[in-house]
């Protein structure tokens, strides 16, 4: 029937789990790496040029004077010097918020990639202690 030198049926299934399960680690970690990359290099990029990364409405908004006092409602005994220190202000101010949004996102990613160092480490671990690695 079968030859002594097969190994048995459990075995082979074992390892055929084993396998199918390192791939799926491999890929997860894989797309989850390049997603991590691709996010922290926007907010990499949003953190360096805030003004860069910025919305084009906003921007428009605060460019000019007049596109500025355009949106919303503004008292018109302001002269146009004090409009132009409240827009830039505010304009600072959004880029602050920007920036600040780009700190939590790049946070959130590091730990991302602490979840996939912590999954693959894990998998390497219970390799290692089955004896098989």
């Amino acid at each position: 029937m079968g030859s002594t030198l097969e190994p048995p049926l459990g075995t082979i299934y074992r390892q055929t789990l084993r396998e199918s399960y390192s791939r799926a680690i491999a890929l997860i970690s894989i797309l989850g790496v390049v997603v991590a990359v691709v996010i922290g290099g926007y907010d990499l990029l949003q953190l360096i040029r805030p003004d860069f990364t910025l919305s084009s409405a906003l921007r428009e908004k605060y460019s000019t004077n007049e596109s500025y006092t355009e949106f919303g409602t503004f008292k018109s005994e302001l002269s146009e010097e004090q409009i132009s220190h409240e827009r830039m202000a505010n304009y600072e101010k959004l880029l602050r918020m920007e920036r600040r949004n780009a700190q939590q996102r790049l946070v959130k990613t590091g730990l991302a990639l602490l979840a996939i160092a912590a999954l693959n480490g894990a998998f390497f671990l219970t390799v290692r202690w089955s004896g098989e690695g």
